[in-house]
Formats: structure tokens, C-alpha cells, sequence
């Protein structure tokens, strides 16, 4: 049932570890800046939105086959979670939920080279 789902997200206590959200040690603008970078390099995506009072910003994925929203929270100074939802209405006989997976766990893998993740 899984790999036929349609929708990837991160949380706080994901049962899937690749799937929990990231604490980095910057602080909010910082890690917003570089999450609008990390997409605005990606071919792949556009973004649609970018909303810093609200800590969101959204991108179609793959030509307009999946969408993104990224949150984006300051916890405490210096203590940014982030956090992704990325969802498709493509259809596929393998399934559409390794392939989301796969793109939240390589954006967090920017992100990573990117910022100091928090232990």
C-alpha cells in the first residue's frame, strides 16, 4: 500500500528516519535562503510562492507532475527545523511514493551540505 501513495512528508516523529525533520543550527533567514536556492538551481523545479512571514515557500516539481511546500520554523535562536510535503496525481504501476521519497531525502541532502545540521 505504501509505495501507492501519493504524498510525502517530513515530521518530528516519522516512523521512516529518512523522513524526520531536520534541525539546523542557522537561523531563519539563513535557512530559507538557502532552501530558495537549492530549488531555484534544480531544473526540475519552479517555484510558485514564496511566503517568509509565513516560513513556506512552494515549487511545482518535475514539469507541473508534483508540488512541494517547504516550511521553513526558527524553534529557538539559532535552531531551524525544515520540513517538506510533496505530493503528485501521477499515476504509475510501481508507485509514485519511492520516487517523492527520493526527492525529499536529496533535498535534505542539499541542504545538508549546505547547513550545520543539529545533533
Amino acid at each position: 500500500m505504501g509505495r501507492y501513495k501519493k504524498l510525502c512528508e517530513t515530521k518530528e516523529n516519522h516512523q521512516d528516519a529518512a523522513l524526520i525533520t531536520r534541525y539546523y543550527k542557522v537561523n531563519f533567514q539563513q535557512a530559507f535562503d538557502v532552501v530558495e536556492e537549492i530549488l531555484r538551481r534544480d531544473p526540475m523545479a519552479k517555484i510558485i510562492s514564496k511566503s517568509p512571514e509565513h516560513g513556506e515557500i512552494s515549487a511545482d516539481i518535475g514539469n507541473g507532475s508534483s508540488f512541494l511546500v517547504c516550511t521553513v520554523i526558527t524553534i529557538k535562536p539559532y535552531t531551524t527545523a525544515v520540513d517538506f510535503v510533496l505530493s503528485t496525481e501521477k499515476l504509475s504501476i510501481l508507485g509514485t511514493y519511492p520516487l517523492l521519497k527520493r526527492k525529499v531525502v536529496s533535498l535534505y541532502e542539499s541542504l545538508g551540505e549546505r547547513l550545520p545540521l543539529l545533533k
